[in-house]
C-alpha cells in the first residue's frame, strides 16, 4: 500500500561503504534468491509454466471442483496408474484436501491409508503459505503470459491478510503489460467474487486509465468493504477527490486492517491539514476518528487539489534500522540510500510498519510502546515504567497484531494490551525476556534467559532458550540455544516460518526450525546483534559497537557495509 511520504534528513550522517570494483547487475536467479530456495525446498519447479499451473490447480481445488472424495476413493483402486493419478490429483489440490486425507488415515483400506499417508506428506513439504507467497513472487517477476489470471484465479482463497497481500502485490507486478493492464484486471472489475473486484482495483491504482475509470466509481458503491477501499485508493491517486467521503466511512465501517489503509490514503490527501484524531481500534475511537474526518471534508473539500499531492513509493523491500543510541529510525531504499528518518524514541529496540504507514517501537530506555507518524510524533503509547523497579519496565519487543492489540516483551513480562492499552492477558516471566512475536498461526515465539545475562567476572552467560507459547502465553516448548547470547538480541522470524538469530556472542548465525533443528549457520566477521534476511538470500546483520549494518551472503562473506553515527541495534526488511 502507499505510505506517508517524510524528506530526507541528515544525509551527511550516514555513508556507504561499497566492496570495492565494479559488479554485474545480478541475474533473476541471484535477486530471487531466497524465494527460489524456498521453492526448490519444497521440490517445486520454479520455471514459469508449473507455477502457473499451480495456481490454477489450488484455485480448482479451493472452489470446489476438484473431486476429493473420489480422488481419495480411488486411491485404494487395485490399478496402480489410478492410485497414481488420485494421488496428483490430491496433491496438486494441497491444504484443500487435508481434512479429508486425514480422515482416510483410520480407514480400513491399507493400500488407502498408505496413499493418504503419502499425499499428506508431499502437501506439507510444498503446501506452507510462505512458499505459496514465494510462488506467486516469482511469477509475478517472471510475468509470462496469464500470471494475471492465474493469480486472480487463486486471489478468493488466500488464507489470512498477510497472504492477500502479498498475491495483491505479486498481481499489482503482473497486472500491467506495455504500459496498459491485463485484461483479465480490466474484466474483474465486474467479477461476482469481491476479493477478484478488489484486486483488480488495486492494480488500476497503479495508473488508472482514463476508460476504466466509471467501472471503478461504480465500485465506491460496493457491499464488500475491501472493493470500496481498492477502488476509492485508485480514483484518489488519479485525483478525483470524490471518493474521498467513502474512505471517511470505512473508518468507522470497515474491519481494522482496511480502516487503516484508509487512514493512510487520507492522511496522504490531506497533508499537514490532516485531523489530529487517530484510529486506534476502539469503537469510541473510530466514532471520533471519522467525526474529525467528516468534519476536515467538510472544510476542505472545496479547496482541495489531488493533483498537488506527491504520492510516495512503496516501502516494500525497504530497510528499517533502530538506532539505540541516538534515538533514531532509518529507512534506506534496496540501494542503501536513506530515503527518511524518525527521530524521537528513548532507545529504540524494536520496529515495525503499521497499515496506516506510521511505526510502533519499543522505546526500551523509555520504559513504553509508542506508535509514531513520521514526524515523529506520538500518536499512541503504552507506558510500562514501574516505580522502584526500573529493570522490569525494559522494553525488548512490540508487535501490532491483526486485531489491533498488541503484544510487548519487557525483561519480565510479556503481555497483550488492547487499543486502549488495557491488558489482554499476561504472564510473569521468570528469568530475562528479551524479545517475542506471535507467528501467523497465534503462536508466540520468544527468547528468554533463565539466569542473570552476566557473570561475575561481567561475560555474557550461557543458558538462553527460544520458547514456544500459546497465543495466551502458556509455555507449549522450548530449546537452548548454543553458546554464549548477548542480552536484548533480536530473534527474526523468516517468511518460512524459521527463526533467524545471532549467537556465540553474536560471531555466527544461525537458522533454525520452531523445533531447534539447525538449517543453516555461518560465521560472521562481527559481532552482531540482530540478523535480517534479504529477497536475494544475503542477511543484513547489526554490528552495533562498530556503528554498522553489514551484508553478508551465505558463507557469510561482507558485501556492503553502511556505516552509522549510531549504534544500530534492530534492522529488518520491510515485506
Amino acid at each position: 500500500m502507499a505510505r506517508i511520504h517524510s524528506s530526507l534528513l541528515a544525509l551527511a550522517a550516514l555513508s556507504l561503504l561499497s566492496s570495492p570494483g565494479t559488479s554485474a547487475p545480478p541475474t533473476f536467479e541471484e535477486e530471487h534468491a531466497e524465494d527460489l530456495r524456498l521453492l526448490n525446498e519444497a521440490h517445486v519447479d520454479a520455471d514459469s509454466a508449473n507455477l502457473l499451473a499451480l495456481f490454477r490447480s489450488r484455485a480448482t481445488a479451493a472452489s470446489g471442483q476438484a473431486d476429493i472424495a473420489g480422488a481419495i476413493k480411488r486411491l485404494g483402486d487395485e490399478q496402480f496408474p489410478v492410485r497414481e493419478k488420485a494421488s496428483r490429483e490430491l496433491v496438486a489440490a494441497g491444504r484443500i484436501a487435508v481434512p479429508a486425507l486425514r480422515a482416510a488415515l483410520k480407514d480400513r483400506d491399507a493400500e488407502r491409508v498408505r496413499g493418504a499417508r503419502e499425499c499428506l506428506h508431499a502437501i506439507e513439504q510444498v503446501e506452507g503459505p510462505e512458499r505459496l507467497e514465494a510462488a506467486a513472487r516469482v511469477l509475478s517477476a517472471r510475468n509470462p503470459a496469464g500470471a494475471a489470471a492465474a493469480l486472480l484465479a487463486y486471489l478468493p482463497y488466500a488464507e489470512d491478510d498477510q497472504q492477500e497481500y502479498e498475491l495483491l502485490q505479486a498481481l499489482a507486478g503482473a497486472g500491467y503489460r506495455d504500459g496498459k493492464p491485463e485484461a483479465d484486471i480490466v474484466a474483474a472489475l465486474g467479477d461476482k467474487d469481491p476479493a477478484r473486484r478488489a484486486g483488480a482495483a488495486f492494480v488500476l491504482a497503479r495508473k488508472l486509465p482514463p476508460q476504466q475509470h466509471e467501472a471503478v466509481v461504480r465500485l465506491l458503491e460496493d457491499a464488500d468493504a475491501r472493493v470500496r477501499l481498492s477502488a476509492a485508493r485508485a480514483l484518489v491517486r488519479a485525483g478525483d477527490k470524490a471518493s474521498l467521503p467513502v474512505l471517511i466511512a470505512l473508518l468507522g465501517e470497515a474491519r481494522l486492517p482496511v480502516a487503516w489503509q484508509a487512514e493512510a490514503l487520507l492522511t496522504q490527501a490531506a497533508g499537514a491539514k490532516r485531523p489530529t484524531a487517530i484510529l486506534k481500534g476502539s469503537v469510541a475511537s473510530r466514532k471520533e476518528c471519522r467525526g474529525a474526518w467528516e468534519r476536515w471534508w467538510k472544510a476542505e473539500s472545496e479547496r482541495l487539489d489531488l493533483s498537488r499531492v506527491r504520492w510516495p513509493e512503496e516501502d516494500r523491500g525497504s530497510l528499517l534500522i533502530a538506532d539505540l543510541d541516538d534515538g533514531r529510525l532509518l529507512d534506506y531504499g534496496t540501494d542503501y540510500k536513506l530515503r527518511w528518518q524518525v527521530e524521537g524514541p528513548g532507545g529504540p529496540l524494536d520496529v515495525q510498519f503499521l497499515p496506516s504507514g506510521r511505526l510502533l517501537v519499543a522505546e526500551n530506555h523509555a520504559g513504553l510502546v509508542s506508535e509514531r507518524d513520521r514526524s515523529g510524533k506520538v500518536v499512541w503509547e503504552k507506558n510500562l515504567a514501574r516505580k522502584g523497579r526500573p529493570g522490569a519496565s525494559l522494553v525488548g519487543s512490540c508487535q501490532r497484531l491483526p486485531d489491533g492489540n498488541t503484544l510487548i516483551a519487557t525483561r519480565r513480562q510479556l503481555q497483550e494490551v488492547d487499543a486502549e492499552g488495557d491488558p489482554v492477558w499476561s504472564v510473569k516471566w521468570d528469568g530475562f525476556l528479551w524479545s517475542a512475536h506471535q507467528l501467523r498461526d497465534g503462536r508466540i515465539v520468544a527468547v528468554s534467559m533463565g539466569d542473570d545475562p552476566t557473570t561475575e567476572d561481567g561475560s555474557l552467560a550461557s543458558g538462553t532458550d527460544v520458547v514456544l507459547l500459546s497465543s495466551k502465553g502458556k509455555v507449549l516448548s522450548r530449546f537452548a540455544l548454543e553458546g554464549a547470547v548477548h542480552p536484548w538480541v533480536r530473534l527474526t522470524v523468516l517468511p518460512n516460518g524459521h527463526l533467524l538469530v545471532p549467537v556465540a556472542k553474536g560471531t555466527k548465525v544461525v537458522e533454525l526450525t520452531l523445533n531447534g533443528e539447525k538449517v543453516w549457520e555461518c560465521e560472521v566477521p562481527k559481532p552482531a546483534f540482530c540478523a535480517a534476511r534479504l529477497a536475494n538470500g544475503d542477511t543484513l546483520l547489526t554490528v552495533s559497537y562498530e556503528n554498522k549494518v553489514i551484508e553478508v551472503d551465505r558463507n557469510g562473506k561482507v558485501i556492503h557495509e553502511l556505516k552509522i553515527e549510531g549504534r544500530p541495534w534492530h534492522v529488518q526488511v520491510v515485506r
